[in-house]
């Protein structure tokens, strides 16, 4: 169907996911020898807060303002209806974030012996909640550009924050130690703010003659608000329950094995990021206005084929490469205190596998007018999580951690993909069931040749670079050009 624009919009936003990873990976270095893991695990912690509550506060709004912009860009009166769109936004958005505020200060004693598991991190409590308001307004601007699909241009500020923040974070981690990094999280949103504000005022306000005197004057249109509040109905929902689920996750992680253990695991988590981080927001940024745009079954069916192709291309050099070299791809980013989180790591991937297949088709309900159904299968997910990490942390240590990494993914790729063909009537490609097998069951064996050797030489060491060579094999024959294309201006260039 799109693949080719699919791609092209993604690689952008990839680009910088990373300039986000290569930038990580120096804090992280830095971080993993000055802090261990118990600093490693509070930073984790910290920012998992931020992210959730501001998320929380949002309500999913964000994405009904996407979707009005999306859908009115091309309006003669989009001043009139964008201005519109975000006052209803602000309004309501500051209403919950007045009372999120309000019930984390009142519930800050308890709360941080559940985040951090001690009170005496409570300061660090505070310092989320000072920082998730810089992530809301944030939004606003962000929400302009993803509407507009102005993909190169977010990929653009976000690697100018990337560098921005490296340089920031590099002589706070080093001379500060945990306070440095602590400060640093705050510092960072604050950048991106900044950066997103200035660009979107220049090529967007500016130019549509939007600003805060034509936002408080719009008219207050009740269809905007209407569904606003259908998407916080939803916010509310399964956003409360998302990080009551997740609270409850870390809780039982914090409280059974200690922070330190989050902090051993973050490696594995750091690394799945590589794929979570570069592919899904880049998808997310695309897919979502897209499929606003789009007006029937077929279209959808294309689009979902073609992301669930672009999701299993760029997971498989994760894969094929991170499982047999996972020590020594650990060892050069973390310290050897971390090392010991390895033999999680194949199955952390195949769970991510999963995930990147799911992540897809959950970006097709909510422009498709299916935010009811999405939410009663985010709910059931998030409760698995739950179940699985009890459960299996309780009885097992870690390996349950690890396994509320597998269980819910797989379990409901295979919910959505059949929800899909009956209501959406989504067909899977001969050719994407092709690839799809030929990187599970690939994947399966490299798992099941781990630390199989002949004479101090690990199989999988050779056979995880073979099978990605062979991977090239199972590409479409347009697919195959395309990269060779790509090789042969690579060594013009070089010549």
């Amino acid at each position: 169907m799109e693949f080719r624009e699919l791609l092209k919009g993604t690689s952008f936003m990839m680009v910088t996911r990373f300039a986000q990873f290569s930038a990580g990976m120096v804090t992280t270095k830095i971080s993993a020898l000055l802090l261990g893991t118990t600093g490693i695990g509070i930073i984790n912690q910290l920012t998992f807060l931020t992210q959730k509550m501001s998320q929380f506060t949002t309500l999913s709004m964000v994405e009904a303002v996407v979707k009005q912009i999306a859908e009115n860009k091309y309006e003669k009166d989009v001043k009139e209806i964008i201005s519109s769109a975000f006052k209803s936004y602000i309004i309501l958005v500051s209403s919950f974030s007045l009372i999120s505020i309000t019930f984390l200060s009142i519930f800050s004693s308890d709360l941080t012996i559940h985040v951090f598991g001690e009170k005496e991190f409570i300061s660090y409590f505070f310092i989320a909640i000072f920082t998730f308001p810089f992530l809301i307004i944030t939004s606003i601007p962000f929400a302009i550009l993803k509407g507009f699909r102005d993909i190169k241009l977010i990929s653009r500020i976000r690697i100018t924050i990337v560098f921005t923040n490296l340089v920031i974070a590099v002589p706070l981690i080093y001379f500060y130690k945990l306070d440095g990094a602590v400060a640093y999280i705050p510092i960072s949103y604050i950048v991106d703010l900044i950066l997103h504000l200035f660009i979107a005022n220049k090529l967007y306000f500016n130019k549509l003659g939007i600003n805060l005197n034509s936002i408080f004057k719009a008219s207050f249109r009740t269809d905007f608000v209407k569904e606003l509040f259908y998407f916080s109905g939803f916010g509310i929902i399964v956003g409360t329950y998302a990080i009551f689920s997740e609270f409850i996750c870390r809780s039982i992680v914090v409280s059974q094995l200690g922070i330190d253990k989050l902090g051993l695991y973050a490696p594995i988590i750091m690394w799945g990021s590589m794929i979570t981080g570069f592919l899904l927001p880049a998808l997310s940024t695309y897919l979502y206005p897209r499929f606003c745009e789009l007006k029937n079954n077929a279209q959808i069916t294309g689009l979902l084929n073609d992301a669930l192709r672009l999701g299993t291309l760029v997971i498989i050099p994760l894969l094929f490469i991170g499982i047999p070299y996972k020590e020594f791809i650990i060892s050069i980013f973390y310290t050897k205190e971390f090392v010991l989180a390895a033999k999680f790591l194949p199955y952390h991937f195949l769970g991510l596998l999963f995930y990147v297949w799911w992540y897809g088709f959950t970006q097709a309900m909510t422009p498709t007018g299916r935010i009811k159904q999405h939410g009663f299968f985010q709910i059931l997910y998030f409760s698995l999580d739950m179940l699985v990490t009890y459960y299996f942390v309780t009885n097992f240590g870690l390996y349950g951690w690890m396994l509320k990494h597998i269980i819910s993914p797989f379990v409901f790729f295979w919910i959505y993909i059949v929800y899909a063909n009956i209501k959406m009537e989504y067909r899977i490609t001969r050719e994407n069931i092709i690839l799809m097998l030929f990187t599970l069951v690939s994947s399966v064996i490299l798992i099941m040749l781990m630390n199989i050797s002949f004479e101090n030489f690990e199989i999988n060491t050779l056979l995880g670079p073979l099978l990605l060579i062979c991977s090239y094999f199972v590409l479409k024959k347009e697919e195959q050009l395309f990269i060779k294309k790509k090789l042969s201006v690579k060594k013009i260039k070089t010549k």
